[in-house]
């Protein structure tokens, strides 16, 4: 039999010889995190003195407390499912069937779907903005001060910050602004657990007031992917009906490797976080001031109100869309971006970024920078003919969930109406060369 492409191989062969990683998780692939770290050695179940995660008593339950303590919340759960099961068990503790949720209407698709579990009313709010092609993604407290004149029974809401693009909103006004109507809010902080531990970063939902905050620790911070942190903050949410929750959603079997990853995650913030953090601040912001003058790409700068760890490149001013520079530089310099989108490319850092990739990075941008005239002359042409792509029709109801992953926010959610900008957004989309995804797998109308 031939092993040499089945999942295992691939890894090793990648993990041995692959790309440069610009993309998630925030351990970069670095063995010297952990070098005696056997997966299969320590992968248990809940046997004597290992606790159990769903009725911590012992290590489980200081671990957990620990994390509190760095994070500084009154209660931290650990996730092994990854942010989706926090939003999911956040969302059904804080809401009652029926009720009535303030929803971003950049949310990931986990929020949707929990909304939709829990039968919920929703009043969506479009995060208004753009810079360089890049979607802001700032949801304005005017527009939820006025959601909640037009529906004084929201319960809940719901806000992404830090964006996939890194961008924040407004949390402490509009946490204000909710707690004045007795409403919790919930962030999914996923791409923003970094964010507390240096002053280049925006301040973190926990330092501004949020009730619930959910970080996705294995996108920014050195811990295996699918581990993540839910934080109860304030006294407004009932932590025990977050438990409960995530005893239904989380596994009953939850990955002791994963929780170990998390754990050591912990240590390592406790004991080494202001070094490892002061010498990432430095880079990034070496990085930042040698692409400050690019002539055709541009870099998005950070700011109180954006993430400097997301390398945000836009490609507006070029004869290129983000494909084709995402293409270019994993297949001529050798960097895995993390995502690219038609205006742009993202490449996510995190603290375990050498200075070396900080070097390849800067060094490919600036020479594509200087020679994007020269390479890329011809006009885009599309890589999809798109003929009658959807079987929609705008005043259509969708009966499914479309989006683009990453990031896996919905272009449109199961129950919405089509409208003409939709439709030529998802067209647009394919046309590019991006796979257009549901909640049933890959959208079949598409083939």
């Amino acid at each position: 039999m031939d092993y040499t492409n089945n999942l295992l191989h691939k890894l090793k062969k990648y993990g041995s010889h692959g790309l440069t990683p610009f993309h998630m998780p925030g351990h970069k692939r670095n063995n010297a995190l952990c070098p005696h770290f056997d997966a299969y050695g320590i992968d248990i179940t809940e046997i004597d003195g290992f606790d159990d995660l769903h009725h911590p008593d012992g290590c489980l339950k200081a671990a957990m407390e620990r994390a509190a303590r760095i994070f500084k919340s009154r209660k931290t759960f650990f996730l092994t499912n990854g942010c989706t099961v926090g939003i999911l068990a956040a969302i059904h503790a804080v809401c009652k069937r029926g009720d009535h949720i303030l929803l971003a209407g950049n949310s990931h698709k986990s929020a949707y779907n929990a909304t939709m579990l829990n039968d919920l009313y929703v009043t969506c709010l479009n995060p208004i903005g753009e810079l360089c092609g890049i979607p802001l993604g700032q949801i304005q407290p005017d527009d939820v001060e006025n959601a909640f004149r037009q529906n004084s029974d929201i319960k809940c809401v719901f806000i992404t910050s830090p964006t996939y693009e890194g961008v924040v909103s407004d949390i402490n006004s509009i946490v204000e602004i909710a707690h004045s109507r007795n409403a919790v809010v919930i962030v999914d902080e996923a791409h923003g657990a970094h964010m507390q531990f240096s002053p280049i970063f925006p301040k973190s939902a926990i330092e501004c007031g949020a009730d619930i905050v959910i970080h996705g620790i294995h996108k920014t911070l050195p811990s295996l992917t699918q581990t993540a942190l839910l934080h109860v903050v304030s006294e407004l949410v009932d932590a025990s009906e977050i438990k409960r929750y995530l005893s239904i959603f989380q596994s009953s079997s939850p990955s002791y490797v994963l929780m170990g990853s998390i754990d050591y995650c912990m240590d390592m913030l406790e004991r080494d976080a202001d070094r490892l953090f002061s010498a990432y601040s430095k880079r990034l912001t070496e990085l930042y001031d040698k692409l400050s003058d690019l002539k055709k790409l541009e870099i998005i700068p950070y700011s109180e109100t954006r993430d400097a760890s997301k390398i945000v490149i836009s490609t507006v001013k070029c004869n290129m869309d983000g494909l084709s520079l995402y293409n270019l530089l994993r297949e001529k310099y050798n960097l895995q971006p993390e995502m690219s989108l038609p205006q742009y490319v993202i490449m996510m850092t995190s603290v375990f970024d050498s200075k070396n990739n900080f070097n390849l990075l800067t060094d490919a941008i600036t020479e594509i920078d200087n020679t994007c005239d020269d390479i890329f002359t011809q006009p885009f042409t599309p890589k999809n003919k798109v003929n009658n792509l959807l079987n929609a029709k705008p005043g259509d109801i969708a009966d499914d969930t479309l989006y683009v992953y990453p990031p896996g926010i919905p272009i449109i959610t199961s129950g919405e109406i089509y409208t003409e900008e939709i439709i030529n957004e998802i067209n647009d989309y394919y046309s590019k060369g991006y796979k257009i995804k549901s909640n049933k797998g890959f959208a079949t109308t598409f083939d």
